[in-house]
């Protein structure tokens, strides 16, 4: 078990990369900014087609999660939950309301999670590191995978507009 002055050192270099302005949402070495992911064209990037057939298996595995839960149903309804950050709206939504059947459960935060595990399973973690964080590491720094979640912040947010527009085309809930 790691003591307290060990975890104080690790917040102190979080703190430290989460304040480096390369881990602007919109910066360099976000995923919106990798070319391999995105071609910049006019004021939004557009996903590269590999990247966009990985939208829509992602999308795909939040509707069929959802299912899960019970029949999705059509009636055009949507809960909506606002907030700024750290409010409580995830813990809400997974206290509250994961059981509530047929709807779909649309949240960044969870393509957050499908993007950071991909960029980890394809071995392209490495894309997300800033110089600072390259630093710290040849230091004996470690960082956890969701510790970058800034740098996915704008695709993940994308990827929820997206579906929440499909959903909304066809009234599911």
């Amino acid at each position: 078990m790691a003591n307290d002055e060990s975890i104080e050192r690790h917040y102190a270099a979080l703190r430290q990369v989460l304040a480096d302005p390369d881990m602007n949402p919109r910066g360099a070495y976000s995923t919106i900014k990798q070319e391999q992911y995105f071609i910049q064209s006019g004021s939004r990037p557009r996903a590269t087609a590999e990247r966009e057939l990985l939208h829509k298996k992602w999308m795909q595995e939040v509707i069929d999660d959802s299912a899960k839960r019970g029949e999705i149903k059509h009636e055009g309804r949507a809960i909506v939950m606002a907030g700024p950050p750290g409010a409580g709206k995830g813990t809400v939504q997974r206290e509250r309301l994961n059981d509530v059947p047929g709807y779909v459960q649309c949240d960044p935060d969870m393509f957050k999670e499908k993007i950071i595990q991909h960029e980890l399973d394809s071995g392209n973690l490495d894309r997300l590191k800033t110089p600072l964080v390259k630093e710290l590491e040849a230091q004996g720094y470690t960082f956890a995978p969701m510790e970058f979640a800034a740098l996915v912040h704008e695709e993940s947010s994308m990827l929820s507009r997206k579906l929440q527009k499909a959903l909304r085309k066809d009234g599911t809930n």
